[in-house]
């Protein structure tokens, strides 16, 4: 339960640093303020913040075991 509330919060902080990102880029592009490097350089950039945000998302703290997950047992071929 811990990792769903956890995986939730990091898709909304994802959503409110990319949206605003996108949305300022498409309007520039339409009122002709940002041209298209200076687009793939803004656009890579929340890439790469959304992405170190979801690598951030991979400290949350484990559980019993030291496992984040439970592996699905595998049966056994004669």
């Amino acid at each position: 339960m811990a990792n769903s509330g956890a995986t939730l919060r990091n898709i909304r902080q994802n959503l409110a640093i990319s949206l605003p990102a996108m949305a300022g880029l498409l309007a520039g592009v339409f009122n002709g303020d940002v041209h298209m490097v200076e687009g793939m350089l803004i656009h890579q950039l929340a890439v790469l913040v959304v992405t170190a945000n979801a690598i951030r998302f991979l400290s949350v703290p484990r559980g019993p075991g030291g496992c984040q997950f439970v592996p699905a047992a595998v049966p056994a071929t004669a």
